[in-house]
């Protein structure tokens, strides 16, 4: 497709000697000097020599001048050359929408044009007096630490927070909680608290692994006496003689393509650099090898062992993560929510929001977890509005119960309807069995204890009148349990 070339910057005059070429197809002849006292950064790209065969340069088809390209769409663009140029009328910020306003931003900071940089900030944070989200979602995006804290504290004069998917998809799931979190705290002042990154000591907290350090080599690798022939040097300096037969059935890109040095090691073998420390690296080396599954105590490092997993394409390594992973379905399900959706496991994600919406525990969605900086605030906020739902549906589920009638039983002093009514309790058998506390999402188990009459009432904690009674009340258990998850079925995640 032909380029098309700005109105304002068209080299009437003739006298350009260079075009920028924006991310939808215009061109903008303009003029190095410019360029150069506005930014830093064009600056230091006209102060690289260019080659001296025209050919290697690329040039403009219609003025033969030196082209370059950038990621900035037309709009973005000429707003902020306008700004840079003198003799020209500014845009007029008024007329942009936020999300423009940020994008300009955004371009004025990569181009380190610092005082139209502080005129933007400035317009942000008169607009997050009223649209305080979208202006957080903008500063967190631009690593804008104070404008992201004002904006926050903006929200604390509204009830109910109003998001756009545009808006959420720009930030991460850990900026979202970070928002959540501090209002939920009352918090008047900002004080110490971050929201474009986690805290040091949240992250601390987040991810203290109690893994064990694994040995190496394993002692139960066959023909371990079979002398390595490669290195592998770990993050945290530790060495791991190995084979790279072995290692390249496991993996095709593991060794592909990385520099290598050499040290001697009984005999001069190469060495290659590994990014993951010797904690994480040890647990791949095992899978790679022909032994025993390895013994993974916690989700800290399944989540690194699977991220490493991944990035070389190890498939025993991720299927293994995987597999300890869901096995914390039950006592962690939004860390694995957080994980599936991060590895894109539609299926398993999908099972842990469920366990997670009828989980009696309404904290379950508070902690913070590493993965919420790896997945996009959208995706977040529509596993909160799940729980919404679904916590319509059981609120609805069971008050419609609690006005269950049954016939041919006498009235009692619990029932004010001409037919019976008996109080219900959703409750699960294994927590009614045990005397415990009232406890009225435990998923899948739910209970409708039945009342014969108003002498034999049935309480927490006491034995069942008669196996009749039992039989009829697991009966209608059932019945509430297959309502229940049939209309849970129906609700869209």
């Amino acid at each position: 497709m032909k380029a098309m070339v700005s109105p304002f910057f068209n080299n009437s005059d003739s006298d350009a000697d260079v075009v920028l070429r924006s991310c939808d197809n215009i061109l903008f002849y303009v003029h190095k000097l410019v360029l150069r006292l506005a930014s830093p950064v064009f600056r230091d790209v006209f102060s690289v020599p260019q080659p001296l065969d025209s050919d290697a340069q690329v040039r403009d088809a219609q003025s033969d001048l030196p082209l370059i390209p950038v990621s900035e769409s037309s709009t973005i663009l000429e707003c902020l050359l306008r700004f840079s140029y003198p003799g020209i009328a500014n845009t007029d910020i008024d007329t942009l929408s936020l999300s423009e306003i940020g994008y300009l931003l955004d371009a004025a900071i990569k181009y380190e044009v610092t005082y139209f940089v502080g005129e933007l900030k400035a317009t942000l944070l008169t607009i997050a007096h009223r649209d305080p989200v979208a202006v957080y979602t903008i500063a967190c995006r631009l690593s804008l630490e104070f404008e992201a804290g004002f904006s926050a504290e903006r929200t604390l004069n509204t009830t109910e927070l109003e998001y756009s998917d545009a808006e959420l998809d720009t930030i991460s799931a850990g900026m979202l909680h970070r928002l959540m979190t501090f209002r939920s705290r009352g918090i008047a002042n900002v004080g110490d608290f971050t929201f474009c990154h986690p805290a040091p000591r949240e992250s601390r907290s987040a991810s203290g692994s109690r893994q064990t350090r694994l040995p190496w080599p394993p002692t139960e690798v066959p023909d371990a006496s079979l002398s390595p022939d490669i290195i592998l040097r770990t993050a945290d300096g530790a060495t791991h003689p190995a084979h790279k037969s072995i290692l390249q059935m496991s993996s095709t890109i593991l060794l592909h393509n990385r520099s290598t040095s050499t040290q001697e090691h009984g005999s001069f073998l190469p060495i290659v650099e590994i990014s993951e420390d010797s904690l994480i690296f040890r647990v791949l080396l095992h899978l790679c090898y022909p032994c025993v599954d390895p013994v993974v105590e916690d989700l800290d490092t399944v989540s690194k062992v699977l991220e490493a997993a991944t990035k070389y394409r190890i498939k025993r390594a991720v299927a293994f993560a995987k597999r300890i992973c869901m096995s914390s379905l039950e006592s962690n399900p939004l860390r694995v929510f957080l994980i599936a959706t991060r590895h894109e496991w539609e299926q398993e994600a999908l099972e842990a929001a469920r366990v997670l919406v009828l989980s009696s525990d309404h904290s379950a969605l508070d902690p913070y977890f590493p993965e919420m900086e790896l997945i996009p605030a959208s995706t977040y906020h529509r596993l909160l509005e799940y729980r919404r739902k679904c916590d319509t549906v059981l609120d609805r589920v069971v008050d419609s119960s609690r006005r269950s009638s049954l016939p041919n039983r006498r009235r009692s002093n619990l029932g004010n309807n001409s037919r019976t009514t008996f109080p219900v309790f959703i409750r699960g058998y294994e927590a009614l069995r045990n005397g415990s506390e009232n406890d009225p999402r435990r998923p899948f188990v739910l209970a409708l204890p039945l009342l014969p009459n108003s002498s034999d009432t049935f309480a927490p904690g006491n034995e069942w009148p008669n196996d009749a009674l039992l039989r009829s009340w697991t009966q209608k258990s059932e019945e509430l349990q297959k309502r229940l998850c049939s209309e849970l079925d129906q609700i869209d995640f």
